[in-house]
Order: structure tokens, then sequence, then C-alpha cells
């Protein structure tokens, strides 16, 4: 999937269940469900957290309503980008899409200090996003150029990052993806993770 076709939406101020708009300072949960191969950002009131299905959730944090006047600068929930980058980081073969979330939520992790960049390195021809080492030839039989297409790394940068709180390592490939491709998914990250 494109960066570009991503379809989530911000915080509508409203649970999505009852239909009550939040009122400022109320404190309300929002929750990741999975939504084909991208996620969709669903608002519930505490209420109604209580006794929502919870099961298939990927991803949920307890936020507060802005008022409308102090929504000014974008605030984004420090735990929620953890939680969601572990939850992606630990995906066997993420798409395009996924993969590009998992490099932009570990940037924004870096920024925040709660992950230390331990360099960049380049990965051997014949590796796709999730570090797998490939056949050496593509679908038509023509043998691997080691080039980067629609946001998959095949033979591109390696991140290496250290998350001190997990004690672990990890590798995330650096997709290839145009200017526009990550100003859209930037922007997608921003409206499934904003907490105003």
């Amino acid at each position: 999937m494109s960066a570009n076709n991503w379809q989530v939406e911000r915080s509508r101020r409203k649970c999505a269940v009852s239909g009550r708009e939040f009122a400022a300072g109320e404190e309300y949960f929002s929750v990741l469900q999975e939504d084909g191969d991208g996620f969709k950002r669903v608002d519930l009131a505490a209420e109604v957290w209580a006794t929502f299905d919870k099961t298939g959730l990927f991803s949920f944090w307890h936020t507060r309503a802005a008022a409308a006047a102090t929504a000014k600068r974008l605030t984004i929930d420090a735990e929620a980008v953890y939680d969601f980058f572990t939850n992606l980081i630990t995906e066997n073969s993420p798409t395009a899409a996924r993969a590009l979330f998992r490099y932009l939520l570990a940037l924004i992790l870096l920024r925040q200090r709660r992950l230390r960049l331990d360099g960049i390195s380049r990965m051997a021809d014949g590796q796709n996003v999730d570090g797998k080492k490939t056949s050496g030839e593509d679908a038509g039989g023509q043998e691997a150029s080691g080039e980067i297409t629609n946001g998959e790394t095949t033979g591109g940068e390696m991140m290496k990052v250290f998350d001190p709180r997990a004690k672990t390592a990890y590798e995330i490939p650096v997709p290839a993806a145009t200017p526009a491709e990550l100003a859209a998914a930037q922007d997608e990250l921003n409206a499934l993770l904003a907490c105003n």
C-alpha cells in the first residue's frame, strides 16, 4: 500500500460508540485497530472503554481532550508512540506502509530520547525491508539489482537503534520513500497519534 493511500481520520473529539462530544480536559481512550494494510483510529469515552471489546486491538492509549483555544500545537503521547513502535517492530514481514511507519516512529522515539542511535550501515544487496535475504532474482527471473522501489529496501541503509527500556538493539531498514510518501506517512501518524 502506498503512503498516499492511507485513509486514517484524526480524532473527531467525540466517542465513536455513544457519539458524545468530549469536554475540554475530559479523559478518553484512543485505540488503533488493523484495517486492511493500515490502521483505523477509534476514540472512546472512559465509561465506554470499561465495556468495550478489546480483542483485536493493535494499540491503545489514554489521553485528554484539549480545549479548542489551546489546541495549537500537536501533542503526541510518548507512551502510545513507544507501544505502537514495539508492536510494529515484532512483525516479521511488514508491508511497505508498516515498514515506513516503523521507521518514522523510531525517529520520533530517537528525538524523545527513548531510543539511542547506534549507527547507520549499508545493507547487503538482496535484502528486503525486514532484513531477510531474498533469492537474488526478481519475480521475472532477472538478477536482483539492489534497487529500492515502492518503499521496499533491497540494498539501502539500516538504522541501528538501542532500546534501553527493553535492553534490546534493533536494526530498522531505512525505507526508500519519496518526499511526498514521507509527508503523507507523517500526516497519517499525526492523525493516528495526535492527542489534541
